[in-house]
């Protein structure tokens, strides 16, 4: 892996539910991990081929690559600034464990 394009410092985040001042389940992301990543996007002609081949529009596609982690889930959310990614899928390099793969999508639940 080249280590040089882990560019972007991003944040995963996952759900927990805290009491509030009622005692009441609260949910809310809070921080799990600060990583150095690399974002990438779907190129134009990918976007639209990707668009024809799929009946509905589930967002902005986009991959994260970061460094061999064991402790991510498509339950966790990425915050790149003011981009929040959901984890559809977290793809790992099991061969040589030097990466994470993971699945994001943009512009949709958000939270």
């Amino acid at each position: 892996m080249d280590i040089g394009r882990l560019n972007r410092r991003v944040v995963i985040q996952q759900r927990t539910t805290t009491p509030d001042a009622l005692n009441q389940p609260l949910d809310q992301w809070t921080d799990f991990a600060t990583v150095w990543a690399d974002v990438r996007f779907k190129t134009g002609l990918q976007s639209i081929v990707g668009e024809l081949a799929s009946a509905e529009q589930d967002g902005v596609e986009c991959s994260v690559r970061i460094r061999y982690r064991s402790d991510i889930t498509a339950a966790m959310r990425i915050v790149d600034g003011a981009a929040i990614y959901d984890i559809k899928q977290v793809l790992p390099n099991i061969g040589a464990k030097d990466y994470v793969d993971l699945v994001c999508i943009a512009g949709v639940s958000n939270g």
